[in-house]
């Protein structure tokens, strides 16, 4: 008979994304378990501070099962496992050049400018903004002690949508993982091939780029280490959702190493390879997409 409680819990620790308001949370309760029937959602009292929410008059029968759920949030497509969500159109602050640009995936993520930023052009795509980024004045942004924790991830999809304006070493994003491996694209590099790097060098994925300079495209890079993905491949790299490059060779071992991610150049880490060109959006998740 647990009665009428106040309820918290540690959101960090269920990898689901603690920069909501609380209004987006809702604590789940049910008597089977199944949550799919006959659940209801609880919501009196909803606060969040310092990642741990809490729920005040909340009523327990015996044997009651609970779990915590985010609220329908305006995401890029219907996949779970959404980590990163960068867009020019949204969470930018400043113009020439930009101070901050804001992930809208929910986690909170903030990618700041440590020395020189990308400028913001307001009808960069298709009457969309986007960022440019200038290689000469060693343009990028930075987010702080990256995305990946000391997670370790089997499965990664990204999405972004850039233009090269010229062919030469280009990074799009970079992070340091453990034992000097690296979870990034590099697009277009100078022998022109396009690279999806996560892991060691048994884990990546590249070849012709195919691409032209000056155009946008689609960019779609995908690893899981099974089988059961749109094209059956363990690993994936898609131009404008035609698969160029498949393999199903992976580095099983991938974990982060709370590094920062880089966004716009430094390979590697290094104070080099700076994107030359216009970056509109950014999509990162920790799951396999159906194939719809």
């Amino acid at each position: 008979t647990p009665g009428t409680v106040d309820f918290s819990i540690d959101l960090a620790s269920l990898g689901i994304p603690t920069a909501l308001d609380a209004a987006d949370y809702s604590l789940l309760i049910d008597g089977d378990g199944t949550f799919a029937t006959g659940a209801t959602a609880h919501t009196t009292g909803a606060a969040i501070n310092s990642g741990v929410l809490s729920f005040t008059g909340v009523s327990f029968s015996d044997g009651d099962f609970f779990t915590i759920a985010v609220n329908d949030l305006n995401t890029p497509g219907a996949a779970s496992g959404l980590l990163l969500w960068l867009r020019a159109d949204a969470g930018v602050t400043g113009t020439t050049p930009i101070s901050n640009w804001s992930d809208q995936s929910g986690y909170g993520f903030e990618a700041t400018v440590p020395a020189n930023g990308p400028d913001l052009v307001t009808d960069g795509l298709n009457f969309n903004p986007t960022l440019d980024f200038t290689r000469s004045n060693s343009e990028y942004l930075s987010i702080v002690n990256g995305i990946l924790g000391t997670n370790s991830y089997s499965d990664m999809w990204v999405y972004y949508v850039s233009k090269s304006d010229i062919l030469t070493n280009n990074t799009v994003f970079n992070e340091n993982l453990t034992g000097s491996e690296y979870f990034a694209s590099l697009n277009v590099w100078g022998n022109s091939r396009v690279y999806l790097a996560l892991g060691s060098g048994a884990g990546w994925v590249s070849g012709n780029w195919g691409g032209t300079l000056g155009e946008f495209n689609l960019w779609t890079l995908g690893r899981s280490g099974g089988l059961g993905t749109p094209n059956g491949t363990r690993e994936t790299i898609s131009r404008d959702g035609l698969v160029i490059l498949s393999d199903n060779g992976i580095d099983a071992t991938t974990t982060g190493n709370n590094n920062n991610l880089y966004i716009g150049g430094r390979w590697t880490g290094a104070n080099n390879y700076y994107l030359d060109g216009q970056l509109a959006e950014l999509i990162i998740y920790t799951s396999v997409p159906t194939p719809l």
